[in-house]
């Protein structure tokens, strides 16, 4: 009873698309998330203007790995079909 346990917690822990990880991906994912909570719309517009150019640059960025990494571009293709 103890091994089915342990292989059902096995298969739980791991999601299905972990063998597609790129720390790279995931960093850039990280850094587009702090860029967008740092875009804030009441903001002055010199400070909203550096945000949204440094936003755009990050997305370029991802953009760009994403269309050379294939564990990226997979991720993507799985998540887009997946139900949210």
């Amino acid at each position: 009873m103890q091994i089915v346990a342990q292989v059902v917690a096995q298969e739980h822990s791991n999601p299905p698309n972990d063998f597609l990880f790129c720390s790279t991906g995931r960093d850039l994912s990280w850094l587009e998330a702090k860029a967008r909570a740092n875009l804030v719309l009441d903001d002055t517009p010199r400070r909203s203007a550096s945000f949204a150019s440094s936003l755009a640059q990050i997305l370029r960025r991802r953009h760009q790995h994403t269309a050379h990494c294939s564990s990226c571009l997979l991720r993507e293709v799985f998540q887009g079909a997946m139900p949210r």
